[in-house]
Protein backbone atom coordinates (compact mmCIF):
# COMPACT_ATOMS: atom_id res chain seq x y z
CA UNK A 1 0.00 0.00 0.00
CA UNK A 2 2.81 2.41 0.98
CA UNK A 3 4.30 1.69 -2.71
CA UNK A 4 1.64 2.32 -4.29
CA UNK A 5 0.76 5.67 -2.56
CA UNK A 6 5.20 6.52 -3.21
CA UNK A 7 4.01 5.93 -6.80
CA UNK A 8 0.75 8.16 -6.92
CA UNK A 9 2.98 10.91 -5.35
CA UNK A 10 6.15 10.94 -7.66
CA UNK A 11 3.53 10.41 -10.69
CA UNK A 12 1.71 13.85 -9.73
CA UNK A 13 4.93 15.64 -8.89
CA UNK A 14 5.86 14.76 -12.63
CA UNK A 15 3.18 15.87 -14.27
CA UNK A 16 3.13 19.31 -11.53
CA UNK A 17 6.82 19.62 -12.59
CA UNK A 18 7.22 19.04 -16.08
CA UNK A 19 3.56 18.36 -17.89
CA UNK A 20 1.65 21.76 -16.12
CA UNK A 21 4.39 23.75 -17.29
CA UNK A 22 4.66 23.46 -20.64
CA UNK A 23 1.22 23.61 -21.62
CA UNK A 24 1.27 26.35 -24.21
CA UNK A 25 -2.27 28.28 -24.03
CA UNK A 26 -3.53 27.93 -20.73
CA UNK A 27 -2.49 30.95 -19.36
CA UNK A 28 -3.95 33.90 -20.78
CA UNK A 29 -1.67 37.10 -20.16
CA UNK A 30 -3.60 40.00 -18.83
CA UNK A 31 -4.45 42.93 -21.64
CA UNK A 32 -2.23 46.00 -21.76
CA UNK A 33 -3.43 49.28 -19.62
CA UNK A 34 -5.36 51.79 -21.32
CA UNK A 35 -3.35 54.58 -22.08
CA UNK A 36 -4.23 57.60 -20.25
CA UNK A 37 -2.72 60.77 -22.45
CA UNK A 38 -3.93 60.29 -26.59
CA UNK A 39 -2.03 62.81 -28.41
CA UNK A 40 -1.09 63.92 -32.03
CA UNK A 41 2.21 65.76 -32.27
CA UNK A 42 3.12 67.87 -35.28
CA UNK A 43 5.60 70.12 -36.15
CA UNK A 44 9.32 69.34 -35.37
CA UNK A 45 8.48 65.59 -35.35
CA UNK A 46 5.10 64.26 -35.97
CA UNK A 47 3.30 61.38 -34.45
CA UNK A 48 0.61 59.52 -32.92
CA UNK A 49 1.67 59.17 -28.95
CA UNK A 50 -0.26 56.81 -26.21
CA UNK A 51 0.95 56.49 -22.87
CA UNK A 52 -0.16 55.40 -19.44
CA UNK A 53 0.61 58.48 -17.42
CA UNK A 54 1.28 58.44 -13.57
CA UNK A 55 0.02 61.04 -11.76
CA UNK A 56 1.46 63.04 -8.96
CA UNK A 57 -0.58 65.42 -6.36
CA UNK A 58 2.26 68.16 -4.56
CA UNK A 59 -0.38 69.69 -2.43
CA UNK A 60 2.70 71.30 -0.74
CA UNK A 61 3.33 72.77 -4.06
CA UNK A 62 0.37 73.04 -5.49
CA UNK A 63 0.41 71.05 -8.54
CA UNK A 64 -0.92 67.87 -10.06
CA UNK A 65 1.55 66.60 -12.43
CA UNK A 66 0.94 63.44 -15.26
CA UNK A 67 4.12 62.28 -16.56
CA UNK A 68 4.25 59.64 -19.32
CA UNK A 69 7.22 58.09 -21.88
CA UNK A 70 6.88 55.64 -24.52
CA UNK A 71 9.36 54.72 -27.47
CA UNK A 72 8.20 54.63 -30.48
CA UNK A 73 10.34 52.78 -33.68
CA UNK A 74 13.05 52.71 -30.94
CA UNK A 75 13.21 56.03 -30.06
CA UNK A 76 12.55 57.55 -26.82
CA UNK A 77 9.45 60.33 -26.19
CA UNK A 78 8.35 61.89 -23.15
CA UNK A 79 4.91 63.90 -22.01
CA UNK A 80 4.66 65.81 -19.05
CA UNK A 81 1.83 67.79 -17.98
CA UNK A 82 1.75 69.82 -14.76
CA UNK A 83 -1.32 71.76 -13.44
CA UNK A 84 -0.74 74.63 -11.16
CA UNK A 85 -3.32 76.17 -8.61
CA UNK A 86 -3.38 79.09 -6.27
CA UNK A 87 -2.19 78.26 -2.39
CA UNK A 88 -6.23 79.42 -1.25
CA UNK A 89 -7.39 76.48 -3.86
CA UNK A 90 -7.42 73.03 -4.97
CA UNK A 91 -7.19 71.78 -8.60
CA UNK A 92 -10.71 72.07 -10.09
CA UNK A 93 -12.84 71.28 -13.58
CA UNK A 94 -12.29 74.03 -15.58
CA UNK A 95 -10.03 75.52 -18.58
CA UNK A 96 -6.63 76.43 -17.71
CA UNK A 97 -3.87 78.60 -20.12
CA UNK A 98 -0.75 76.99 -20.88
CA UNK A 99 2.76 78.78 -19.86
CA UNK A 100 6.34 78.32 -20.44
CA UNK A 101 6.94 79.22 -16.31
CA UNK A 102 4.10 78.08 -13.72
CA UNK A 103 2.63 81.07 -12.08
CA UNK A 104 1.64 80.53 -8.41
CA UNK A 105 -0.97 83.25 -8.36
CA UNK A 106 -3.42 81.72 -11.03
CA UNK A 107 -4.63 78.45 -12.26
CA UNK A 108 -2.09 77.48 -14.75
CA UNK A 109 -1.02 74.56 -16.75
CA UNK A 110 2.87 73.77 -18.19
CA UNK A 111 3.45 71.03 -20.89
CA UNK A 112 7.11 69.62 -21.83
CA UNK A 113 7.98 67.26 -24.31
CA UNK A 114 10.93 65.07 -24.41
CA UNK A 115 12.67 63.71 -27.45
CA UNK A 116 15.23 61.30 -27.27
CA UNK A 117 17.38 61.26 -24.03
CA UNK A 118 20.73 62.12 -22.46
CA UNK A 119 22.87 64.58 -24.59
CA UNK A 120 20.99 64.03 -27.66
CA UNK A 121 17.92 64.86 -25.81
CA UNK A 122 15.49 67.61 -26.95
CA UNK A 123 12.98 69.49 -24.62
CA UNK A 124 10.36 71.37 -25.98
CA UNK A 125 8.47 73.77 -23.44
CA UNK A 126 4.43 74.42 -23.87
CA UNK A 127 4.38 78.50 -24.51
CA UNK A 128 0.74 78.96 -25.47
CA UNK A 129 -2.53 76.85 -25.71
CA UNK A 130 -5.12 75.35 -23.28
CA UNK A 131 -6.24 72.49 -21.13
CA UNK A 132 -9.54 71.85 -20.11
CA UNK A 133 -10.73 69.66 -17.16
CA UNK A 134 -14.03 67.68 -17.58
CA UNK A 135 -13.72 66.37 -14.31
CA UNK A 136 -11.44 65.94 -11.98
CA UNK A 137 -11.42 63.54 -8.55
CA UNK A 138 -7.81 63.20 -7.07
CA UNK A 139 -6.16 61.97 -9.76
CA UNK A 140 -9.35 60.82 -11.98
CA UNK A 141 -8.57 63.20 -14.74
CA UNK A 142 -10.97 63.58 -18.10
CA UNK A 143 -10.50 66.54 -20.33
CA UNK A 144 -8.17 67.78 -23.59
CA UNK A 145 -5.04 69.24 -24.26
CA UNK A 146 -3.58 71.53 -27.32
CA UNK A 147 -0.28 73.64 -26.65
CA UNK A 148 2.21 74.97 -28.92
CA UNK A 149 5.86 74.38 -27.75
CA UNK A 150 9.22 75.12 -28.77
CA UNK A 151 12.98 74.17 -27.82
CA UNK A 152 15.33 75.93 -26.03
CA UNK A 153 17.20 77.46 -29.54
CA UNK A 154 13.35 78.75 -30.35
CA UNK A 155 13.92 77.26 -33.67
CA UNK A 156 11.99 74.17 -33.48
CA UNK A 157 8.41 73.99 -32.66
CA UNK A 158 5.65 71.30 -32.18
CA UNK A 159 1.84 71.31 -31.48
CA UNK A 160 0.33 68.58 -28.91
CA UNK A 161 -3.59 68.37 -29.76
CA UNK A 162 -5.24 65.10 -27.53
CA UNK A 163 -6.64 64.16 -24.75
CA UNK A 164 -6.87 62.80 -20.96
CA UNK A 165 -8.54 60.05 -19.38
CA UNK A 166 -6.45 59.19 -16.20
CA UNK A 167 -8.45 56.46 -14.32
Amino acid sequence: MKRIKYNIAVIALVVILFIIPGCSGDIIPPPPPKPDLIVEITGYDSLHYEAVASGINNNDAHQLQLSSFTTINGKYYNLTISFFFPLDSTLKAGTYNFRSQPNSLENNVVGGFFIGKGENEIIFTSDSGTAVISSINGLVIDGTINFYATDNSKQRHIIVNGTINKN
